[in-house]
């Protein structure tokens, strides 16, 4: 494994125990590994040109969890669901 293998490692890493840690916000420490790897991108081949780490931002699937991350977290600011829970009622039985 070359040295673009170890930093690479040493990112994962880093990324994993800033999540475990709760260092920062997720798009804070994913970011910040995407720019870490655009900034390394020019040094060696062997790491991903800036144009395929951007490409991969266009990809339709990662667009769509991002839009439901944002839906989710305004449902969950609106407590929708709790109004709605409260509009159904309480159950009049829990028997299965």
């Amino acid at each position: 494994m070359g040295w673009e293998g170890w930093v690479v490692s040493g990112l994962v890493v880093m990324l994993v125990f800033g999540l475990a840690r709760e260092l920062a916000s997720p798009p804070r420490l994913f970011m910040g590994a995407f720019v870490a790897l655009a900034a390394l991108s020019p040094t060696s081949p062997r790491f991903p040109a800036i144009g395929a780490l951007l490409g991969a931002f266009g990809n339709e699937a990662l667009a769509t969890i991002a839009a439901l991350f944002v839906l989710s977290a305004g449902v969950a600011r609106a407590r929708a669901l709790a109004r709605v829970a409260a509009w159904l009622g309480r159950p009049r039985t829990t028997a299965g």
